[in-house]
């Protein structure tokens, strides 16, 4: 029993350091990809009705589609709480550069 609470404790502790090893297109597709699409340029049913646009272009800085995860924008409720600010920024670089 001890050797489990051990094992619990020990996990639960690497959890925020594994957290910030997760690629941004991985962080994408669980945050971002129910609305934007898989591909970030096809919003799907549910992101077109809410008006979620096409990421992909290069059309935003990766300054802009960080305030937009921090804060919200239109319908899309913010997200920044749900991802460290390392997250937040990689995945607005990444979105950024999208083409």
């Amino acid at each position: 029993m001890l050797k489990l609470f051990a094992f619990v404790v020990a996990a639960s502790l690497a959890l925020p350091t594994l957290a910030g090893n997760v690629p941004p297109a991985l962080l994408f597709q669980n945050r971002c990809a129910e609305c934007h699409g898989k591909d970030a340029r096809t919003p799907t049913a549910k992101g077109r009705a809410a008006g979620a646009p096409n990421l992909a272009g290069g059309e935003r800085s990766a300054i802009e589609v960080e305030q937009v995860i921090l804060h919200g924008k239109g319908r899309m409720a913010p997200i920044g709480m749900k991802l460290s600010p390392e997250q937040v920024g990689a995945v607005a670089a990444w979105v950024a550069r999208l083409q």
